[in-house]
Order: C-alpha cells, then structure tokens, then sequence
C-alpha cells in the first residue's frame, strides 16, 4: 500500500513508498507567484518567470472567494499582463496558472490591486 501525505507543492500529493512497492513517477507542474498588480491607465499584473512553461494564463475575479474568470494568456517569455478592461477604483484579485506539456497546474496565490 501507498503511504500519501498530502504536502503543499501546487495541490499534489507526495507519496512514501514502503518496501515492496512499485516506483510511482509523479508529474509536478511548477507554480509561479505573483509580483506585483498595478497601475495608473490599466492594471498590469506581473510575476515571476519559471522553467518548463509553455504559458501562463491569469485568471481574475472581482473578489477574494471568486469565481476567477480566464482573462488573458502569456507566452512563456511574458512575464506581464495588461488588464485593459478594469474599472477606476476597484480592487480586482488575480491568480495565474502555468501551463506545460503535462497541462495546466493550479493557480497560485491571489494577489490584489486597483488603479
């Protein structure tokens, strides 16, 4: 039997092998955080670059709880979103995920801001 221990690491499951058990490979999509949101003419939300991207997709919401709607994607190159169609005076949560060859991992951390 597989001994899991759930861990902090993007949602996934780490797994204790016991003697006898059969290796498990276990596929981790990285997370990423983010930097910074703000701005004057639009909100910018910008985050750190990780390895092994292939995009990122910012997510944002009108509160803490969600729902966060998909408003954009990045080039793994990108690192900064300009959120055009925000509203003076709102504080606006976002969260990005990233995504590679094995799928879209999980959104990180919220980060918040208004113009």
């Amino acid at each position: 039997t597989l001994n899991a221990v759930p861990k902090n690491w993007g949602g996934h499951v780490t797994l204790s092998l016991l003697p006898g058990d059969q290796d498990v490979t276990i596929t981790m999509i990285p997370m990423t955080k983010i930097i910074g949101v703000g701005g004057s003419t639009e909100l910018n939300v910008s985050w750190w670059t990780t390895a092994y991207v292939t995009s990122y997709k910012i997510y944002r919401a009108n509160n803490l709880e969600g729902p966060y709607i998909l408003v954009g994607t990045r080039t793994s190159a990108q690192s900064t979103f300009p959120d055009m169609t925000t509203s003076m005076g709102v504080v606006y949560y976002y969260k990005i995920s990233i995504v590679n060859s094995d799928g879209e991992g999980v959104l990180c951390a919220y980060a918040s801001g208004s113009r």
